[in-house]
């Protein structure tokens, strides 16, 4: 320092304030990044806790019937979001652990939000399911193949329910006109000696008495034609009560929608399933609460024995209208109905047309009560003979499916939801099961704080698809 001049401190305090300048900005930036970083590690936590709750799917679902969904109720009788929640916050303080320090946090709240149950919009979400289910799965070739034909086994249920329709007015007017007393011999009148008129011969009268070929037939409830082409065999007498079933009782609503797929293809996956997972006749479920499965899905009623008879009544009006068409295009079978006509309406020529196809209709109603039959044997029967289409056979199962894809895809799926719900309810700790505590996807939004008591704001979608 040279002598005379005084020290000066300028440097010094300008190296002070430019220290503490950077020691603020160095201190914003680690508190900046340790916000990130707390802000990471609750989005971390939140998406491990969510994925540790969708590992809690219902495992009777899933491996019975390959559907994953999260029971709301965890197999207690009181489903609530609430539990999902505590479930949920749970893992995350497992997964926080007892940390201290700067990055220490802890989860303060978790609520569950736009909420889609299992059925939900008529049972979108599990029809969903389903067809992924189904997906992972071949077997839907069959179902492709006949799609082309669908619109024409629709127009045959109608068909045939109108031709049955016709053989109770055909039955009507031979049934008028039995009864009646037709003149066969008129009068004879001649002369006497003397030239009087005398009766020679009184006429002579015989009563219209025609055997209806349609009689037997008047008689169309379910009931009757399943004992037809059941003969003698037995069939399931279990029931429900329908009105405790998914399709009928007041149900849990979600706090979201999910939108139905309107694609055909799914609708074939859908069948696939239900071929895959559903009883029938031919394949019982069994010890279900009904073993016919299919036909419940597809008729809806409270026993087996009145949906079979609903599923086969459908199918014998299916091949009742092919196979009068197909009656009517032989000429053998027209020929042996006229002689037969004319036999049997002597007395009453203006009958004959009538009975005439009378004896046509009756010999299609036996013709397809003889298919039914076979179909409940497990042969297979052409579904379109009148078309000229015999190699396109089917066995019982797939004239079923044929039906069931005319059904709407709510009904099926509400009414496939009926079968399962009553088949988990059967297993052990399953009780209360319902698919309306069954959460298919939701919103899960976390709230965390730190040491400081600063809070973290962060949400995960939970869904499995």
């Amino acid at each position: 320092m040279c002598k005379g001049k005084k020290p000066r401190g300028s440097v010094s305090l300008f190296l002070a304030m430019t220290v503490s300048i950077f020691l603020m900005l160095g201190v914003v930036l680690i508190e900046g990044a340790r916000e990130n970083t707390m802000l990471l590690q609750a989005e971390v936590v939140l998406d491990s806790s969510v994925n540790s709750a969708l590992g809690e799917y219902h495992k009777g679902l899933w491996e019975d019937y390959g559907l994953l969904f999260i029971d709301c109720s965890y197999k207690s009788s009181q489903p609530s979001y609430e539990s999902l929640s505590q479930h949920i916050m749970d893992a995350a303080d497992k997964n926080l652990g007892q940390g201290s320090g700067w990055l220490s946090m802890t989860m303060e709240e978790c609520s569950v939000s736009q909420v889609v149950l299992a059925t939900d919009d008529g049972g979108a979400a599990f029809y969903q399911q389903a067809v992924e289910a189904a997906r992972a799965e071949t077997g839907i070739a069959f179902l492709e193949m006949i799609l082309p034909y669908l619109s024409q086994t629709e127009e045959l249920v109608v068909t045939g329910e109108t031709i049955l329709g016709t053989g109770s007015s055909l039955d009507a007017a031979i049934e008028e006109a039995n009864g009646q007393e037709i003149e066969v011999q008129p009068e004879v009148w001649g002369q006497d000696e003397k030239g009087n008129s005398v009766l020679e011969q009184e006429a002579q009268y015989e009563t219209v008495d025609i055997t209806s070929p349609v009689q037997s037939i008047v008689e169309t409830s379910e009931e009757f034609i399943l004992s037809q082409v059941l003969s003698g065999r037995s069939a399931s007498s279990l029931s429900i009560d329908v009105s405790k079933t998914v399709s009928n009782r007041s149900l849990a609503v979600g706090l979201g929608s999910k939108d139905w797929d309107e694609s055909i293809t799914d609708k074939l996956f859908f069948m696939y399933y239900l071929y895959s997972y559903m009883g029938n006749y031919r394949e019982p479920a069994e010890g279900e609460s009904l073993q016919y499965s299919m036909e419940y899905i597809l008729a809806g009623k409270d026993s087996d024995r009145k949906n079979l008879a609903s599923a086969v009544s459908r199918i014998f009006l299916i091949r009742l209208a092919d196979n009068y068409a197909l009656t009517l295009q032989s000429g053998e079978r027209i020929a042996a109905a006229e002689v037969a006509a004319i036999a049997a309406t002597a007395l009453v020529p203006y009958l004959e047309p009538v009975v005439k196809q009378a004896f046509l209709l009756y010999w299609s109603y036996q013709d397809s009560i003889r298919d039914v039959q076979s179909l409940l044997s497990g042969e297979k029967v052409a579904l379109l003979k009148s078309l000229g289409l015999n190699d396109l056979k089917l066995d019982y199962e797939q004239y079923l499916m044929i039906l069931l894809l005319l059904t709407g895809k709510e009904k099926l799926s509400m009414r496939t939801m009926d079968m399962i719900e009553l088949a988990v309810r059967q297993t052990e700790g399953n009780e209360n099961f319902r698919f309306d505590a069954c959460l298919a996807c939701c919103l899960i939004q976390g709230s965390f704080a730190d040491y400081s008591d600063r809070t973290y704001q962060t949400d995960v979608s939970l869904h499995y698809y």
